[in-house]
């Protein structure tokens, strides 16, 4: 009779931590974090690389991670949050064709269900020391400035959204914290 209750207590118990170890790990929301980021980029990438996560940037359900590999590529990933909560990776941008290897101008496009419109962003991720300053200049139509981005760290990724305006053609310039221009 003794045994008996030791073995039904010892099931309750064993029962009761899987229970608890499955909930637990149900509640962790991947992608939500750097470090989470970072484990589901290993996963994509390999595990033979040394990847840092140096910035995430929300778009509505998307969500974009600056991130270096072996301190020396420089990408960035977009990732979309599923039905559970967690980001499940789309699109992983290969950065070869980096401006001096130091600054990379990429379009992001999105379709934004909650306002019925596409929307497009610009997604600039910065590695140079000396860039303090990006700005964007409409030269369609009449050449207007309508965006400046101030850099203050590096690496960054910085985003932002582009006007609707159709035809849109852009041209940005890069300056250091003096205000002169950098020929990239």
């Amino acid at each position: 009779m003794k045994n008996r209750r030791y073995l039904v207590l010892t099931i309750i118990i064993v029962f009761l931590a899987a229970g608890v170890l499955y909930m637990k790990d149900r509640q962790k929301i991947y992608g939500n974090d750097e470090s989470s980021i970072k484990m589901l980029l290993e996963k994509e990438l390999g595990m033979t690389k040394k990847i840092e996560v140096f910035g995430l940037v929300d778009i509505g359900e998307y969500r974009l991670a600056g991130y270096s590999m072996n301190d020396m590529e420089f990408s960035f990933a977009e990732f979309r949050k599923n039905e559970k909560g967690d980001y499940e990776p789309v699109k992983l941008e290969n950065m070869t064709m980096i401006r001096a290897r130091q600054v990379f101008v990429s379009y992001h496009d999105q379709v934004r269900e909650d306002q019925n419109r596409f929307t497009s962003y610009l997604v600039i991720l910065n590695n140079n020391p000396n860039l303090r300053e990006v700005t964007f200049t409409q030269v369609t139509g009449q050449r207007q400035a309508f965006s400046n981005i101030s850099m203050d760290e590096s690496p960054a990724i910085h985003v932002f959204e582009i006007p609707n305006v159709s035809p849109l053609e852009l041209e940005y310039k890069f300056y250091d914290g003096a205000g002169n221009p950098i020929g990239m």
